[in-house]
């Protein structure tokens, strides 16, 4: 310390925390690249190691300031090492799990197996799987490959396993993807009507699939959806079904609220099935498998009597055709045996 003069003012040293934030080490980088522009050579690898050299440089300035005027005097704001509160927690940075088992996505087979789930269900699978971020591209492209069988796989196996997952979706779309073009999709969808054996629902969900099948190659937008599905759900109706229904469709637009309002009609106009009586069911059954008993029964008498005759008959002439086989046998046993002593004996004699 220099005679006649103040002691030096120490400059502020806040303390340090045990182990920096991510903003501490912010302020201290740019601190330190602030004295680097200003052609000093800052020293120190961490807030504290600074701010000790920021005193010693302050330190030096004064004693070079009682010699002779000042030029430059550098003093540490406050916040380049703010204090950190007890209660306070470090920010934890959000994360993503992710699985090491690939998903699972519903087999495809090209349509070599009987009721085989259709494309259109399995690619939608596979955007939905897409879109999940707990799994990895590897994962994903491993699920896609894994969930084909039959043909679709030995498409997807000429093609090699090098070949991005994009790429291999393109080959699948061209070989099992829609081909409709715009004319003969609206000319399916506006030239279908409900059939006898649908209800509101079934018919309402057939024309959804018929248009849906336009909203993947862009032939048709989900804002035309609506008011092509609310005209087509009433112009295709049955007869007896649009006759009492021309008034919802005039006042409800939405499609939706006017299935509704459709199948809460089709409900109410709809025939109730009256229940039998039980008891006189019951009696009605059991007189007709009386019936039917007793008329199994007369035949079997029927045919047992029938099979009693004949077999009568069948007795009856065995002794006669016996009788008459007996002297047959008789007769040629005399000719084969007796006849020919005869004969022989007859000779002799008439020659004596």
């Amino acid at each position: 310390m220099a005679s006649g003069g103040s002691s030096p003012t120490k400059p502020f040293s806040p303390g340090l925390p045990a182990s920096p934030t991510l903003k501490e080490l912010l302020q201290f980088k740019m601190m330190f690249d602030t004295f680097e522009t200003m052609g000093l050579k800052p020293k120190g690898s961490n807030a504290k190691e600074l701010n000790e050299w920021v005193s010693n440089f302050n330190a030096e300035k004064l004693s070079e300031k009682e010699k002779k005027p000042s030029k430059m005097s550098l003093t540490l704001p406050k916040e380049t090492v703010p204090k950190l509160k007890t209660e306070e927690k470090p920010i934890q940075e959000k994360s993503t799990t992710v699985f090491s088992q690939p998903p699972k996505v519903r087999c495809f087979s090209g349509g070599d197996n009987k009721g085989d789930l259709q494309y259109d269900i399995w690619r939608y699978d596979v955007r939905m799987m897409l879109m999940d971020p707990s799994y990895s591209k590897q994962q994903k492209e491993f699920a896609i490959r894994r969930s084909l069988t039959g043909s679709a796989a030995r498409l997807v196996m000429h093609q090699g396993m090098e070949k991005p997952i994009d790429q291999i979706m393109e080959v699948l779309d061209s070989v099992y993807g829609t081909i409709d073009n715009k004319e003969q999709l609206l000319a399916e969808f506006y030239s279908a009507r409900q059939r006898e054996d649908e209800d509101v629902t079934t018919w309402s969900n057939r024309l959804q699939d018929i248009l849906g099948k336009g909203l993947g190659t862009g032939i048709v937008s989900h804002q035309e959806m609506n008011s092509m599905l609310h005209a087509m759900l009433w112009t295709g109706l049955r007869q007896e079904l649009k006759d009492i229904s021309g008034y919802k469709y005039d006042t409800i637009k939405d499609f939706n609220q006017l299935r509704v309002a459709l199948r809460q009609l089709e409900k109410d106009h709809q025939p109730k099935k009256t229940k039998p009586n039980t008891a006189k069911a019951a009696t009605t059954t059991i007189k007709e498998n009386t019936h039917e008993y007793e008329e199994l029964k007369g035949m079997v008498q029927q045919l047992t009597h029938q099979f009693t005759e004949l077999r009568q008959q069948q007795q009856q002439q065995q002794p006669q055709e016996q009788l008459q086989q007996q002297p047959q046998q008789q007769y040629y046993r005399g000719n084969n045996f007796r006849g020919n002593r005869g004969n022989n004996r007859g000779r002799g004699r008439g020659g004596q």
